[in-house]
């Protein structure tokens, strides 16, 4: 393997971006840790989006523009006449996601904010009636 430029390391060994975030942060990282840290941005951004509007409809990841796209994908077939893609299998994948971040149809609950030291983005997000109804 040829490395393109002296960072390349970080992408091809298992714990490089720890390592590198150490090198330049001067403290130590671990895989964990970077992980962890990963999850709290990714949470605080999703909170923002819910709080600026966007619904699960919304999504950013997913935006309305996209939306008529994906019907559009949602109907393209192989040879054999059988959809490239199976629209409910996408909406469920999309909803196990949403289940593995620790999400309600989108929106982080008061327990995953809590996790990453974000209470008082929860109390925020409640405040305004914008928190997933029985997760409060």
């Amino acid at each position: 393997m040829s490395l393109r430029n002296e960072t390349d390391w970080v992408n091809y060994t298992p714990n490089g971006g720890a390592e590198y975030m150490s090198a330049i942060m001067g403290r130590e990282y671990d895989y964990e840790g970077i992980n962890g840290i990963g999850d709290r941005i990714f949470n605080l951004v999703r909170a923002i989006w819910i709080r600026d509007g966007y619904t699960t409809h919304q999504d950013p990841l997913w935006p309305v523009a996209v939306d008529e796209l994906w019907d559009l994908h949602f109907e393209r077939k192989d040879r054999e006449g059988v959809n490239y893609t199976d629209k409910e299998g996408f909406e469920s994948s999309k909803q196990d996601y949403y289940d593995e971040r620790g999400w309600v149809d989108g929106v982080p609950t008061r327990a995953t904010l809590e996790r990453f030291g974000l209470s008082d983005v929860a109390d925020e997000l409640e405040k305004r009636e914008l928190m997933p109804k029985g997760t409060q």
